[in-house]
């Protein structure tokens, strides 16, 4: 789901968060052969990397772009649908479902009403795969 993708990177969703199974959301996609997806992230990734080398580099006090490069690494290295589970409690299943299904609108107003763009919660997949540590990026690149 490519525009939720944007939506959470845009709303600063840590890339290099990785599940139980040590996954990130970046290898997820990559695994289920989401490739609109991977293309959302390079396309996040290329504009933060062209912002920050206009920017005042680290040596001058400014950001750099090493920090956008150092957090691709970290997302890519280490090379269904999904419903939260019950117990965790930190992301509503429908906005769960909402991420997977890239209906980016519900996302935006659960995270606009206070929800963390980086909480984890259990999934469930359709396959019945079990995963705990899973993000709203996750889902949506999953």
């Amino acid at each position: 789901q490519p525009a939720v993708v944007l939506c959470l990177l845009r709303a600063g969703a840590d890339m290099t968060l990785r599940d139980v199974d040590g996954k990130t959301a970046l290898q997820w996609a990559k695994e289920r052969g989401h490739a609109e997806c991977v293309e959302a992230f390079r396309t996040y990734l290329g504009g933060v990397t062209a912002s920050r080398s206009k920017a005042p580099s680290a040596e001058a006090g400014g950001a750099g772009a090493a920090v956008g490069a150092s957090a691709a690494a970290s997302a890519s290295s280490g090379e269904g649908g999904a419903e939260a589970e019950p117990s965790s409690g930190a992301v509503p299943e429908e906005v769960v479902l909402a991420a997977r299904r890239g209906e980016e609108a519900v996302v935006l107003a659960w995270l606009d009403g206070g929800g963390r763009v980086d909480a984890t919660f259990g999934c469930v997949f359709s396959d019945g795969q079990r995963v705990s540590g899973m993000t709203l990026l996750m889902v949506a690149m999953a």
